[in-house]
């Protein structure tokens, strides 16, 4: 449980003062033995006095108990310091808290809902058919589904899902590809990550394909042929890490692959998808080779896919992230 200030130094001052308190409500304030024997005499004479005694006594108590809150800031700062370190928010849910922050309220319902239905459509209704504005929304969304990686990979996968079904719409691409470039680029980076592909490998096949036709689009990738590239060679990773459990999966991925690394427009931007094209070749007749021996190829290590920090915009399935 997380204390707000103001209601630990309540709490604190209470336990300061709890018995001199008790000494207020107990009428002591009224009363005091004599130094001589005998019954006790009443000191103040009037209510109204005895009340303005117990009034300044209090605030003196309470003051008296901030004062010493004060004087143990620092026993009190290794104390909470210990308690957040047990109990407190970690990086990735910090990174997470920060950029659903700054999503309109109702996107941030829908994708804190995890439905990629409801993102979809809240994406759509705050655009108001301004495809520009549905890529930045969508932008936003998919750096969201990119945070919640190590917190929900179920929610991260269904999160990026949407914003990449967005970013696929012609429209969307026309209008702004660089942000489309983006959405892809963020969504290889989900389904590359291991937890991600062991909590729904159905799901990360098909946002591969998806982040796989987006990036060919040649307006798309002339925004960014490395990234272009990048997103070719880590598709081939997640297939390979996908052979097993969704084998056809894994062929339909590779394929869409392979007709972005042929397209004779994208090859003339970026040699180096001509690489990952020959690579790729390369790994399959070896496949081919170890199947025919009755040996396995184990899958290649997954691509890093380069994070680029958006620019400015001029505006800002069911797997709940929480």
């Amino acid at each position: 449980m997380n204390f707000s200030p103001g209601f630990t130094v309540l709490i604190f001052c209470r336990l300061v003062c709890a018995k001199s308190l008790k000494r207020a409500c107990s009428g002591s304030l009224y009363y005091r033995k004599p130094r001589s024997i005998g019954t006790e005499i009443p000191i103040e004479k009037t209510e109204a006095q005895a009340h303005r005694k117990a009034r300044f006594f209090l605030t003196r108590c309470l003051l008296g108990g901030i004062m010493k809150l004060l004087g143990s800031f620092g026993v009190a700062f290794l104390l909470s310091s210990a308690f957040l370190g047990a109990y407190g928010i970690t990086p990735a849910q910090g990174q997470s808290t920060q950029v659903v922050n700054q999503l309109p309220p109702a996107l941030r319902a829908a994708v804190l809902s995890g439905n990629s239905a409801a993102i979809i459509a809240a994406i759509n209704t705050l655009s108001a058919g301004n495809p520009a504005l549905a890529a930045s929304l969508a932008a936003q969304t998919a750096s969201f589904g990119e945070s919640m990686i190590a917190i929900n990979p179920q929610a991260a996968i269904a999160i990026t899902q949407a914003a990449l079904t967005v970013a696929s719409r012609a429209d969307v691409q026309a209008a702004a590809p660089q942000q489309a470039m983006m959405i892809a680029s963020a969504s290889a980076r989900v389904v590359a990550s291991p937890a991600v592909q062991q909590a729904n490998p159905s799901a990360v096949a098909a946002v591969t394909m998806a982040l796989v036709r987006v990036a060919s689009n040649p307006a798309v990738f002339a925004t960014s042929p490395t990234l272009g590239a990048a997103i070719a060679q880590s598709s081939i990773a997640v297939a390979n890490a996908l052979s097993v459990t969704n084998s056809t999966q894994a062929v339909a991925i590779r394929q869409s692959v392979q007709q972005m690394t042929s397209n004779p427009q994208l090859l003339a931007i970026s040699s180096t998808l001509a690489n990952v094209n020959t690579q790729q070749q390369q790994q399959q007749q070896t496949q081919q080779n170890g199947v025919g021996q009755g040996q396995t190829t184990p899958p290649s290590d997954s691509t890093d896919i380069p994070v680029v920090v958006e620019p400015d915009s001029e505006s800002q399935n069911n797997a709940s992230p929480t």
